[in-house]
């Protein structure tokens, strides 16, 4: 059953069914993926200072874009489901980026403390929205309703 899933459409419709409530994220992840696999030269002359710094904002930056998504989309919003997109899902897709760097793109390798920023940034991003929810929920429903009035 388990094998079925992962061979079947099940997973590239799922994608496919979720890229339209998260395209921002989506996109996000396509530039911190280019980023992550540029050659050391690139990278060298946009970070001057420790490499832990733009990771932790990096996916930051992406769990903020993913919670700001999923406040947008669903009126009726489960915290722990958007801890799990927001936070577990995006320290996933760290940890993959890290394995993709150390066997694919060498000289580029993987690296725990990486990943551990990664995740570091990913849970700030997510506490801070959780802490300032109140004010990102009517920051979202005003200017949904200036969206719904110019129509």
């Amino acid at each position: 059953m388990r094998r079925e899933f992962f061979c079947s459409n099940s997973l590239l419709n799922l994608f496919y069914k979720n890229m339209k409530y998260h395209p921002f994220s989506l996109l996000f992840c396509l530039i911190v993926f280019y980023l992550s696999v540029c050659s050391m030269e690139i990278a060298k002359e946009v970070l001057t200072w420790s490499d832990k710094i733009p990771h932790a904002v990096a996916y930051g930056t992406l769990s903020w874009i993913m919670t700001m998504e999923c406040l947008w989309c669903e009126e009726n919003f489960s915290w722990k489901k958007i801890f799990f997109l927001s936070v577990v899902l995006i320290s996933l897709y760290g940890g993959i980026m890290e394995l993709i760097q150390q066997h694919f793109f060498p000289p580029r390798c993987g690296d725990w403390y990486d990943f551990l920023a990664d995740i570091v940034g990913a849970l700030l991003a997510f506490i801070v929205c959780f802490l300032f929810r109140s004010q990102w929920i009517k920051m979202l429903r005003l200017v949904k309703e200036r969206i719904n009035h110019k129509k």
